[in-house]
């Protein structure tokens, strides 16, 4: 199953989010917090399934982050992400978030993560993995 829903004019989106469920342990994950900015696709509290994906779009150029919580591990899988105007594309998995190489350029961006995967890329990196990531919910 996949959910789907997009903003209401798809000239205001801004970013693009993939999040496919590939947990090792092939359980279902809940969203458990969305900070700084408002999105469309994802509310606190649902659940993405094992296997599935799902997707999520914002028309802000502010910060973004989730969290999930696997349902029987409670392994945790934290993103963030953001399309500014002034500077470059970002985001960053935390732990085993698995984010994918994406485009530092261009509007919208489309970043996508592999849950429980490991990252290919971080914050100042769309294609290299150096670690470097803000303090999952600093806003600012």
């Amino acid at each position: 199953m996949m959910v789907n829903i997009m903003a209401e004019n798809e000239n205001d989106v801004r970013v693009n989010i993939t999040i496919v469920n590939t947990t090792k342990e092939k359980e279902d994950v809940r969203c458990t917090d969305i900070c700084c900015s408002s999105i469309s696709g994802l509310e606190v509290g649902d659940v993405i399934q094992a296997g599935d994906k799902i997707n999520i779009t914002s028309g802000t150029n502010n910060r973004i982050f989730f969290k999930f919580i696997a349902e029987q591990t409670k392994d945790v899988f934290q993103i963030g992400c953001t399309c500014p105007k002034s500077s470059q594309n970002s985001a960053c998995g935390y732990g085993n978030s698995g984010l994918q190489c994406y485009s530092r350029s261009g509007t919208p961006v489309s970043f996508t993560f592999h849950l429980g995967k490991t990252n290919k890329a971080d914050w100042d990196n769309g294609c290299d993995l150096d670690g470097d990531c803000p303090r999952y919910g600093d806003c600012s």
